[in-house]
C-alpha cells in the first residue's frame, strides 16, 4: 500500500491552495457541496467498518466537522480532495486513504524516483520524455521535488499530491549530478485526455486492493527466468489470482537449486496470493499472521502444499516494497525459510477494504454519476513474534543498495549479490539487463 505517515497533509492542502503553477476558479457551489458529500459518506463508511472503534483516540465527530468548514474554504478541486484525504491522513494509518474521482487526462511525467537509504535518487528515465530532453539522469541525487524534501519518510506526500489528488503540467525538480553539480529543471509532463464512457460503473470503476504511488513504467506483475540453477521471481505485485503462483513454481522454479524472489516495488495485493506464494516455499504448515479487526481476531495460515519447492531462498526487498510484500519478506526472515537483501521496506502493513461511492449529477450532459472511493482499514496484522510492521518495515539480514553510478550504468547490485549468493554467477551489469523497464 502506500507509504501514508503520521504527519498530516496540511503541506499538501497548502500547496493545492498557494500554486501558482496551475490557477483555478474557486469552487462553485455545487462543487463545494459534492465534496461535502464525499466527506459525509466516506465518515459513514469509516465509523461503520474501521478496524479501532476509538479510532485511535480520535473525536470523529468534530475530526470530521473541521474538515467540513475546510471545504468552505477551499480554492480548487485539487484543495478540496486534499481536505478530503487529510481526514484519512491523520489516522496515521497506510492503508485508509481517500481516492478522488477519475480525471479527464492521464498526467505522465516520464521519470521515476525513488528512496534508497537515507537518499532519494532518480532511477528510470523515459525515452523521448521532457525530462531526458531537460538533461534528468539515473543516478541523479534528488534534492528538492517541486515543493517538498525529498526525506524518506515524508516522500509518499509528493507522490500522493502530484499523481493522485493534484497532477501538474509540469514539476520543479532540484538534482545534483554525477559532476556534484546542482542543478533545477522544471520537467513537463505528457497530458493527454480520456474518452469518456458513460457505461463505467461502480462495480467496475475500482479494483480496490493497494494504491500505487509510484511514478513511471508499469512493470508486469509477474515475471521469471532462470540463470543457471537459480530461478528468479521478479514479483511486482500480488494482485493476480493464486493460480499463477502455481505456474511460476511448476514452470520455471521447479528443479532449481535457489530461487530469488524480488519484491522491489511490490505495492502488495491478495490475501490468497501471498498465501499461495507462502504454502510452496514450506513442506509444512505456516502461520502468516493474526489478523486483529474490529470485533475478532483470526489467524491466516498457508496450507501444506504436496509440491513444495526445497531449494534455497533469498527475497530482494526496497523502499517501496508494502503490505502483502512486506508480509512475505518477514515470514521468510521469521522461518528463517531464506535470506532478506536489499533495503529496509515501507512500512505499510494493514489489511483493508476498499469501498466505492457515486454520486449523481442530475441534467448532465457529459456525466450521469462521479465515482470516487476511500480504502478502509479492517484489520492489524501481528507477525508471529507479535509484533506489527506498520511503521516499522522490514530490515534485511544483508544491506545491499545501488549506487548513483550503479543507477547511471543501470547494474544491480542486489540482484547479483542475491543470485551469487546461492551459487549461480551474474554481475552487476547483466543482472541490470534481466527485467528491463516497460514504459506504459
Amino acid at each position: 500500500m502506500s507509504r501514508l505517515l503520521a504527519a498530516a497533509l496540511f503541506a499538501v492542502a497548502a500547496t493545492v491552495a498557494t500554486s501558482a503553477q496551475q490557477p483555478a476558479p474557486v469552487l462553485n457551489s455545487t462543487e463545494r457541496a459534492r465534496a461535502k458529500e464525499m466527506l459525509a459518506q466516506i465518515k459513514t463508511a469509516l465509523r461503520s467498518d474501521y478496524y479501532d472503534k476509538t479510532f485511535h483516540g480520535l473525536d470523529l465527530n468534530q475530526h470530521f466537522k473541521t474538515a467540513e468548514g475546510k471545504l468552505d474554504t477551499a480554492v480548487s478541486q485539487g484543495h478540496a480532495y486534499a481536505i478530503i484525504a487529510q481526514a484519512l491522513i491523520d489516522l496515521n494509518d497506510s492503508h485508509t486513504f481517500f481516492v478522488p474521482p477519475d480525471r479527464a487526462a492521464t498526467y505522465e511525467y516520464g521519470w521515476k524516483l525513488s528512496s534508497i537509504g537515507d537518499d532519494c535518487f532518480v532511477v528510470a528515465v523515459k525515452p523521448g520524455s521532457d525530462a531526458e530532453a531537460k538533461g534528468l539522469r539515473p543516478g541523479d541525487r534528488v534534492l528538492q521535488y517541486d515543493a517538498f524534501p525529498p526525506l524518506r519518510d515524508q516522500l509518499w506526500k509528493a507522490q500522493y499530491l502530484y499523481r493522485v489528488l493534484s497532477p501538474r503540467r509540469s514539476l520543479k525538480v532540484a538534482v545534483q549530478g554525477a559532476d556534484g553539480q546542482t542543478r533545477t529543471l522544471e520537467l513537463a509532463a505528457k497530458v493527454a485526455p480520456k474518452p469518456r464512457d458513460r457505461r463505467v460503473s461502480v462495480d467496475n470503476f475500482f479494483d480496490g486492493g493497494t494504491l500505487d504511488l509510484s511514478e513511471g513504467p508499469a512493470a508486469p506483475v509477474s515475471l521469471a527466468q532462470r540463470v543457471g540453477d537459480v530461478a528468479i521471481w521478479k514479483l511486482s505485485s500480488f494482485g493476480f489470482e493464486a493460480e499463477g503462483v502455481d505456474r511460476i513454481f511448476d514452470e520455471v522454479v521447479k528443479g532449481a537449486s535457489g530461487l530469488v524472489i524480488d519484491l522491489r516495488g511490490n505495492p502488495g495485493g491478495l490475501v490468497k496470493t501471498l498465501e499461495q506464494v507462502v504454502s510452496r516455499l514450506f513442506d509444512r504448515e505456516v502461520k502468516i499472521a493474526d489478523t486483529k479487526g474490529r470485533k475478532s481476531t483470526k489467524t491466516s495460515v498457508a496450507r501444506k502444499h504436496k509440491d513444495p519447492f526445497t531449494g534455497k531462498v533469498v527475497v530482494l526487498v526496497d523502499s517501496e516494497s508494502a503490505s502483502a510484500a512486506e508480509v512475505l519478506a518477514r515470514v521468510v526472515q521469521l522461518e528463517e525459510r531464506g535470506k532478506l537483501m536489499g533495503d529496509r521496506s515501507s512500512g505499510s502493513v494493514m489489511e483493508s477494504e476498499f469501498q466505492a461511492f457515486a454520486l449523481e449529477v442530475p441534467d448532465s450532459s457529459d456525466l450521469t454519476v462521479i465515482l470516487y472511493g476511500a480504502s478502509i482499514t479492517a484489520a492489524d496484522l501481528i507477525m508471529k513474534d507479535g509484533k506489527s510492521l506498520e511503521h516499522t518495515g522490514v530490515t534485511p539480514d544483508e544491506l545491499v543498495l545501488p549506487t548513483a553510478a550503479d543507477l547511471r550504468g543501470h547494474r544491480d547490485p542486489a540482484l547479483a549479490r542475491a543470485v551469487t549468493s546461492l551459487g549461480a554467477p551474474l554481475t552487476p551489469e547483466i543482472a541490470g539487463k534481466l527485467f528491463p523497464i516497460d514504459w506504459k
